[in-house]
């Protein structure tokens, strides 16, 4: 009876010593695990042949193993990118495309992660990686088009790739929209305006109609008033007056909202309906300063 006191009393001694000595050892695990040299270990760069090799007959379940661990380590450094490990990303993700080339997800999350790095140069390399292995896909092109747009303001490339995208079958209706304003942005302002008639042409959805018809109007309307201003300056310079009455010009061209044309009070000539939406944002600021 006294033994197997004894030796109870003996077990619960060792849990009460061995809980802190276990929590203890725990902590030393944890700082060694994130230790700086420790971190860096794990970003091997994987031969993307010999790592297909070595699947054996298995290149889908490696590839998996291998974006669940991208995923894992991409986790610890995804707002505060390093060189190294971008380049990192770009060898795993190009190690499983070769692994498993018609797996979709991994281009579009691959690309999108690197873009949150503010690596764009390498999210490229992935959406074109996607783009030459899935070349019936929409997103690859129109990504690559975005980043051409907004990044490295290449607007050649950016109207390249989205002439790409809004051929793709599938391709969403407000692609073409926004290859209007990809042309308008590279100067070809009539380009762009033929572009919207072409595609007012087609069956489109009301909702891109109208979105379309819009883009459309204030296209059309840059250029009236460009040249609107031009003969009004003309007419200023030859006369030594200033116009106050915009019927003053012989215009041959309604403004594309119907509305008519006015002179503003800083002298530009504008559709009056741009007038009156300049004057309703003027409002609006003027009520948030007040608040």
């Amino acid at each position: 009876m006294r033994s197997s006191a004894s030796t109870s009393w003996y077990s619960v001694l060792a849990i009460l010593l061995g809980l802190p000595l276990i929590h203890l050892a725990h902590q030393a695990a944890d700082q060694q695990r994130f230790k700086e040299d420790q971190t860096e270990v794990r970003f091997f760069l994987p031969n993307p042949a010999v790592t297909k090799a070595l699947a054996m007959g298995q290149p889908t379940m490696v590839s998996d193993f291998f974006w669940i661990r991208t995923v894992l380590i991409f986790a610890d450094f995804a707002w505060d990118c390093k060189e190294q490990q971008a380049q990192w990303l770009v060898s795993m993700i190009g190690t499983m495309a070769e692994l498993d080339p018609s797996w979709r997800t991994l281009y579009m999350y691959g690309g999108n992660m690197l873009g949150v790095c503010d690596k764009i140069e390498e999210a490229d390399t992935i959406f074109k990686l996607g783009h030459e292995n899935l070349p019936e896909e929409y997103y690859f092109p129109f990504s690559l088009a975005m980043n051409a747009y907004q990044e490295h303001k290449d607007y050649e490339s950016a109207e390249r790739w989205m002439r790409i995208a809004v051929s793709k079958e599938g391709a969403p209706t407000w692609y073409r929209a926004a290859m209007a304003g990809v042309l308008d942005q590279k100067g070809q302002r009539e380009a762009s305006i033929r572009y919207l008639q072409e595609e007012l042409a087609k069956e489109l959805t009301p909702s891109v109609r109208d979105i379309t018809e819009e883009r459309l109007r204030l296209l059309q309307h840059e250029s009236y008033t460009e040249l609107l201003q031009a003969r009004k300056e003309q007419w200023e310079q030859q006369s030594g007056k200033q116009m106050v009455d915009v019927r003053t010009l012989e215009i041959e061209f309604a403004d594309p909202w119907g509305q008519g044309w006015v002179i503003s009070p800083d002298g530009f000539i504008r559709s009056l309906e741009i007038e009156r939406r300049e004057a309703r944002k003027s409002q609006n600021a003027e009520r948030r300063s007040l608040k």
